[in-house]
């Protein structure tokens, strides 16, 4: 134990340890689900955000805003946001399903919890790469 914290106010200081911090642990599978898993929900919020300004604009503007959307539209990196939010909402969908499970009890176990993931994540890609080619 190098580290300490400060004395308490009635006197002699202890040594005691410090919090152990994200360097300590082990990156794990799950733990990146969990990561991405916040993250995707943050890009469907903001997505949520801009589709809703953008059916506001369009049901309140005039030809010129439809005119400027449907440019924007037609960008090839808005097409690749589009693309990548409907992964987000996708994956973001099916391990909310994972966390049902969880909420059971079932599935609880380090094998079952790491085959969730990677069960997830797989559909997830498969569903996007699916509604890419046949819908996007």
């Amino acid at each position: 134990m190098t580290r300490t914290q400060p004395p308490h106010k009635g006197g002699a200081a202890e040594l005691r340890p410090v919090s152990p911090h994200l360097q300590i642990y082990r990156w794990q599978w799950t733990m990146a689900l969990s990561i991405i898993h916040r993250l995707t929900g943050l890009y469907i919020s903001v997505g949520i955000v801009f589709l809703c300004t953008k059916i506001i604009v369009l049901g309140f503007g005039d030809a010129n805003d439809f005119a400027m959307f449907t440019q924007f539209n037609s960008l090839k990196a808005f097409l690749v946001l589009k693309a990548f939010f409907i992964w987000c909402l996708i994956y973001h969908m099916l391990n909310g399903v994972r966390h049902l499970f969880w909420d059971t009890g079932r599935g609880l176990g380090l094998k079952a919890a790491a085959l969730s993931g990677y069960t997830s994540a797989l559909f997830s890609l498969l569903l996007a790469v699916l509604y890419w080619c046949y819908w996007l």
